[in-house]
């Protein structure tokens, strides 16, 4: 029985894992500094997401203003999809200080808090 797959619509990538990762697999990408796991990251995401499917971006390490300009510098502009409500970046990086941060629709205000509250039953 063939094993169902889920095209990542990274050139070249689909090829080697003989048309996309295994449906329903849980994948983790690791890697030091600099090696494009955010990239790897961002681009999937785009690409579900000109096929119609939704996302969402949880940001742990950059600003969400600059995840959308890294992004659209590969060509791939988020704004239209969050526009939609079919894309979302969650900002948990600024804990939303900052005046750019206060025009984010989805920010972690208080991250050590959520996460004990994720804790307790």
């Amino acid at each position: 029985m063939p094993v169902e797959r889920v095209a990542t619509g990274i050139p070249g990538l689909d090829e080697l894992l003989h048309g996309g990762v295994p449906k329903r697999n849980v994948v983790l990408l690791s890697g030091g500094p600099g090696t494009g796991k955010s990239i790897f990251g961002q681009q999937y995401l785009y690409n579900g997401l000109v096929k119609g499917e939704p996302g969402i971006l949880v940001v742990l390490e950059e600003h969400p203003v600059q995840v959308r300009i890294n992004m659209s510098q590969f060509g791939w502009d988020p704004r239209p999809f969050e526009e939609k409500g079919i894309f979302a970046i969650v900002d948990a990086f600024t804990a939303g200080i900052g005046e750019a941060a206060k025009r984010e629709r989805y920010v972690v205000r208080d991250p050590p808090m959520t996460f004990q509250r994720c804790l307790k039953f």
